[in-house]
């Protein structure tokens, strides 16, 4: 490459790819950079002229791989290129077709390179090339956002803002890839490719079957989707790893610090006001598919918070995880039934409920509270339906105990709701969520929600 290349043949004794890939530090601000990008010859159209390409270079290549981390060029040319970036409107405006053909090379040759890079390296020797030199970080992390989300730095990201634009639209062209239709004899590789891979720490032999399985540093991504909750596309990237990719559920499921990423998914739902309904669609079907587990549901009543500073209903110096979750999931559904009244959310937030209802333990009285006041208008409308002006004969001596035993002690509203048999019709909800085969159970199942709750008379205080 360069003003005098005009054939992939010229390209292993290029001066300017050697300066490239030598010993010495290239200036962002210097003349070779508009040299190095004045070649002539056509990009590959084919995979035989691609490979052609590579191995016209496979000697440039394996001279940056081993200079790069002292010469830092990779990220000098990355840089040049982002510079360039914005003044593409203008020249073209201006008709400066020079400028752009230029910037199309630089293009094409952080393609080709980064190609080599991803494909020769191991993660942490791409973090080597693209993170090493902590005192001018720009365009290292920058590069290495694409491949970790933005969420694998020492400190989260304050806000959507501060992440790397490169790492969104990245981001975004993988879904739109992932998420393609697939062709009549020719499933969709990409999709294959994202609901197969596995854990780097994963020795198993990769099945025969899978031909695009790679794989990938589980507790990097993990760390990346948790921080990164705030956007539309890492929540709906987190569901379709979650929904299609067994190992990343598995692995998900197992962590022990599930409140890492819980917590960012509970924010959504409560500011569901300053959401789009896409998104908040998306947190609170994350949320059904955890609580389809039964470990989940138990061990999020082990996590213990505390100062939950966004929570603003009520100070919350120490809750657990389960019960926070059941305050933010009850609150959504008041406000799905004073504003948007939509029965989809309604659905999934009741079912979200009914999963994890067997596995209540120790709830915070807050919750418990929040629980019956929820509860209370569908349960006395439920009791009178079929009866009126009287329940069931038996409901009220239950009723009444269950209404002191709660009065005293809000935490115990699980166990004697378990206990007690009360004769009344039961809230039964039908899982119809619009995101098909979401989790293990089968489509159409009923959830039943059992709640014995108190008509008249209602304590003072609940």
């Amino acid at each position: 490459m360069g003003a005098n290349s005009s054939s992939i043949s010229d390209l292993p004794k290029n001066e300017y790819l050697k300066k490239l890939s030598g010993t010495e530090s290239i200036s962002e601000n210097d003349p070779f950079w508009n040299q190095l990008f004045s070649f002539s010859f056509p990009a590959p159209t084919s995979s035989t002229e691609l490979k052609l390409l590579e191995e016209a270079t496979v000697s440039v290549c394996k001279s940056l791989v081993e200079n790069n981390p002292r010469t830092g060029n990779l990220g000098a040319l990355t840089k040049v290129f982002l510079s360039r970036t914005r003044e593409l409107r203008l020249s073209a405006e201006c008709q400066n077709h020079i400028f752009i053909w230029q910037t199309h090379n630089a293009l094409f040759i952080i393609c080709c390179l980064l190609k080599v890079f991803i494909c020769e390296m191991s993660e942490e020797e791409l973090q080597l090339h693209f993170m090493y030199e902590e005192k001018s970080p720009g365009s290292y992390t920058g590069l290495w956002t694409v491949f970790t989300l933005g969420g694998t730095s020492s400190k989260a990201a304050a806000s959507p803002e501060l992440t790397s634009p490169l790492a969104n639209q990245s981001l975004l062209l993988l879904l739109v890839l992932v998420n393609l239709t697939d062709a009549p004899d020719t499933p969709n590789p990409y999709r294959q490719a994202v609901t197969s891979f596995k854990n780097t720490q994963d020795s198993s032999p990769v099945p025969s079957s899978i031909p695009h399985a790679f794989q990938i540093n589980f507790n990097s991504l993990y760390t990346a989707l948790c921080e990164q909750q705030a956007s539309d596309q890492a929540t709906l990237l987190l569901y379709t790893l979650l929904h299609q990719n067994s190992n990343v559920r598995t692995y998900m499921l197992a962590r022990t610090d599930m409140e890492n990423l819980v917590l960012p998914i509970l924010e959504i739902l409560y500011h569901v006001e300053e959401r789009n309904s896409h998104h908040v669609y998306m947190a609170l079907i994350i949320l059904l598919i955890l609580t389809e587990d039964d470990g989940f549901n138990r061990s999020i009543h082990e996590v213990i918070l505390k100062n939950i500073t966004w929570y603003s209903e009520r100070v919350l110096t120490e809750i657990s995880l389960g019960s926070l979750l059941i305050l933010v999931v009850i609150r959504t559904i008041q406000y799905n039934m004073t504003r948007t009244r939509d029965k989809y959310l309604h659905t999934n937030c009741l079912a979200a409920l009914a999963n994890m209802s067997a596995q209540f333990r120790s709830l915070h009285q807050y919750a418990a509270q929040r629980i019956i006041r929820a509860c209370f208008p569908a349960v006395r409308s439920t009791l009178f339906l079929d009866s009126w002006p009287l329940p069931p004969a038996g409901v009220w001596p239950a009723i009444t105990a269950v209404t002191r035993k709660l009065h005293h002690h809000p935490s115990l509203f699980s166990e004697k709701i378990v206990e007690l048999e009360v004769e009344a019709r039961v809230v039964r909800i039908e899982r119809t969520h619009f995101l098909p085969n979401v989790g293990p159970r089968k489509e159409g199942e009923m959830f039943v929600l059992e709640t014995w709750l108190p008509v008249l008379p209602v304590p003072v205080g609940l």
